[in-house]
């Protein structure tokens, strides 16, 4: 069976407090951070791996049910420069994959590519006119995509990894539009709600405090370092007993 999803254009914005400076923020090449938008910088994105643990948390104790391995690496898609995401995420019963070349000078995206196991698989190329085409397979069911937003939008699968590039800063907030395979175009919040410090690997880190609100009611509190940009950390409730944790290693 063949679903197509047709032609949709995108009228959301983002917002913000007033950005640093930008001889305030570290340069890439003269002109590239400038380029950017939402405030996005490509120098502030931490290149390599991490590893994280995925855990229930209640007053019964705490359940490990898999882990996260996040990479971020340089890339090319033909003669363009690329940051290549891929986010594996392993569970007893399944394995995740998700895959995200973006423009290594906009951090806009241009191709992702997402499977689990032999139920769902998607691909979305992303083009420079707004359109964005791709197919997405669920329980044997085949929709087609092929949309086009008025404005610049970030992949929805990948929104936290590129917090870090944001101009975070206490009082920071941004909605943001993004795309999402089945979800379509929508908007998404960001706010940094303060600073402090976070136990980690046997130090205290400084680190900011995120809010991402990916859909509505579901809050996600990030922890950033502040030095070098890594998630050490991401929180949501579950329900009022549970509350799921990915904890860096």
């Amino acid at each position: 069976m063949t679903r197509v999803i047709g032609t949709l254009t995108l009228v959301l914005f983002a917002c913000a407090p007033a950005c640093a400076p930008d001889d305030a923020r570290p340069a890439v090449e003269a002109g590239i951070a400038a380029s950017a938008p939402f405030g996005l910088d490509p120098a502030l994105l931490p290149i390599g791996t991490d590893v994280s643990d995925m855990l229930i948390v209640s007053s019964e104790g705490t359940e490990r049910i898999g882990a996260s391995t996040g990479t971020v690496e340089r890339s090319s898609l033909g003669s363009r420069a690329a940051l290549r995401f891929i986010l594996k995420q392993e569970f007893p019963l399944s394995t995740t994959t998700d895959t995200l070349l973006v423009d290594a000078a906009t951090l806009l995206p241009l191709r992702f590519r997402h499977t689990m196991g032999d139920l769902e698989s998607a691909s979305l190329d992303y083009g420079p006119d707004g359109r964005i085409t791709g197919r997405v397979q669920r329980m044997g069911v085949t929709t087609v995509v092929d949309t086009t937003v008025s404005m610049p939008v970030l992949d929805a699968a990948f929104v936290q990894p590129l917090v870090a590039a944001l101009p975070l800063e206490v009082g920071y907030a941004a909605r943001i539009p993004v795309f999402h395979f089945t979800a379509g175009a929508r908007t998404v919040s960001v706010r940094v709600r303060g600073e402090g410090s976070l136990a980690y690997a046997g130090s205290d880190r400084p680190v900011w405090f995120v809010e991402y609100e990916g859909a509505p009611g579901r809050v996600i509190l990030l922890a950033i370092d502040r030095e070098d940009r890594r998630m050490l950390r991401a929180e949501s409730a579950i329900d009022a007993a549970r509350r799921y944790v990915q904890a860096t290693r």
